[in-house]
C-alpha cells in the first residue's frame, strides 16, 4: 500500500489553516475523477476555482490551482482544502 503523506506537513501553518478555514466552511463544490490518479475539485471563495489533484496524498502529488497566489507561490489553500476534502473522499 502507498504511504500517505500528512496533509498538515506538506505546508506552512498559516496556509493549512487558512486551507482548512476554507473546507470547514464549506466551499468545496464539487469532486471528480478524471481518471485513476487525476481529479479535479471546484471550490467557491468569492470566485469559483479549479484545484487539479494528481497522485493526491502519495508520493510524487502534484497539484494545481488558477488562483493569483498559486501562480507566484506554487501552493496555496485552496489545495489545502482540497486534500482534506478528498482525504474525507476517500475515507
Amino acid at each position: 500500500m502507498p504511504e500517505i503523506q500528512s496533509i498538515e506537513l506538506q505546508f506552512d501553518p498559516e496556509l493549512f489553516r487558512k486551507g482548512e478555514d476554507l473546507y470547514n466552511d464549506g466551499a468545496i463544490l464539487e469532486l471528480v475523477k478524471i481518471n485513476r490518479s487525476l481529479y479535479s475539485i471546484v471550490i467557491r471563495e468569492g470566485k469559483v476555482y479549479e484545484v487539479e489533484l494528481l497522485k493526491p496524498l502519495l508520493k510524487g502529488q502534484k497539484s494545481t490551482c488558477e488562483c493569483n497566489f498559486y501562480k507566484e507561490n506554487k501552493s496555496c489553500k485552496h489545495i489545502v482544502a482540497a486534500l482534506i476534502y478528498y482525504q474525507e473522499y476517500i475515507n
